[in-house]
């Protein structure tokens, strides 16, 4: 009888791919873990601050949940059901305190709007959380999570991002791309797909001076995508990178980011949602050549671009080490942008990840 050591073996199988990984896992849990019920998250988002993040569809379609991080970098328990008698309701925003504690975990916004299909996004300053649904986007002061505005912009508003200095915020409504200044929330140029073509996200390169969009066929039988960049401040055309070689789901747009830049622009991370399992491109931003690949529907990169999870699992960007893994069927990841932390969210739970 011959005895397989399978850690062992494990690594000598990520290595034939040219993965290295560590001996020892460098991702830890960290708090404990929130309880879901069955409902569709397709993105989360945390304030620049570190201090909170929002997950939209937390208890019900149509709402926001908020939570709060502790100055220790702790999230405070939360039940996996609920009822009104469990949250203290004030100016139109309901809070749940845990028992024996002077200060909320969460809050829980209602969206009597927004009924279905919707992201949230922080602008950079961490003061305003745009809420993208239905026809319009709904804006809240973060200070105090009531509604600051309704901006309606077309049938099938699904994702609202603002530019890294604030100045701008990029919305996707009916496989176009509205561009808003934020001073006052007016349209500056809007940009369709080609014939057959409609846009399904928008991510900002880390300088802000252009954009990329997920561009895909409508065509029947014909699901392909691709990357194209245009500049920020005029909306001009810069270039189309070339079409990926995987068919994709009729209607990609179930785990944002769809596709998002690496700290130094040089590389841009596309989510292609296949039928059949999801996969992670890495291409360079300026031509499209692949850099590397892995499985999964989703991805992030850390603030300092030192790390990036795809695929169930955290690597170091240096070398592509592994660093550990957290879940094979995370629907949407997001890295605190105060500390090395990996937010996980599953259609069961959300756990936090210590990175090493």
């Amino acid at each position: 009888m011959v005895f397989v050591n399978m850690k062992k073996l494990s690594m000598v199988l990520l290595a034939c791919v040219g993965l290295s990984v560590t001996s020892d896992a460098k991702i830890k849990q960290v708090g404990k873990t929130i309880q879901l019920r069955p409902v569709n998250i397709k993105n989360v988002a945390y304030a620049s601050s570190g201090k909170s993040f929002a997950i939209p569809n937390f208890v019900t379609a149509g709402s926001v949940a908020i939570f709060f991080v502790s100055e220790q970098g702790m999230v405070g328990s939360v039940p996996s059901r609920f009822s009104l008698r469990d949250f203290v309701h004030t100016s139109g925003v309901f809070y749940y305190y845990p028992r024996k504690e002077q200060f909320p975990s969460m809050a829980f916004l209602p969206l009597q709007e927004l009924l279905s299909g919707y992201s949230v996004s922080y602008s950079p300053s961490g003061d305003t959380l745009a809420v993208a649904g239905n026809d319009k986007i709904l804006l809240f002061d973060s200070n105090t999570w009531r509604q600051i505005k309704s901006i309606t912009i077309g049938n099938n508003t699904t994702r609202a991002v603002f530019s890294p200095d604030g100045q701008l915020l990029g919305v996707i409504a009916g496989g176009k791309l509205f561009m808003m200044e934020t001073r006052n929330y007016s349209l500056l140029y809007t940009i369709s797909a080609e014939k057959d073509h409609q846009l399904a996200d928008i991510a900002f390169s880390r300088s802000g001076e252009k954009f990329a969009v997920y561009e895909y066929q409508t065509v029947t039988l014909d699901h392909t995508s691709r990357i194209s960049i245009y500049q920020s401040s005029t909306g001009n055309h810069d270039r189309n990178l070339p079409y990926f070689a995987e068919k994709i789901s009729s209607t990609p747009g179930n785990h944002y980011p769809l596709l998002s830049y690496s700290p130094k622009d040089s590389a841009i991370a596309v989510t292609l949602e296949k039928p059949l399992g999801g996969k992670i491109l890495l291409v360079k931003s300026n031509d499209g050549a692949l850099i590397r690949e892995f499985k999964g529907y989703c991805h992030a990169f850390s603030p300092d671009g030192s790390l990036f999870s795809a695929g169930g699992q955290v690597y170091l960007t240096s070398d592509w080490t592994i660093l550990g893994k957290h879940s094979n069927s995370a629907v949407c990841v997001t890295f605190s942008p105060t500390e090395r932390v990996l937010l996980v969210v599953t259609p069961e739970s959300i756990k936090r990840y210590r990175v090493e």
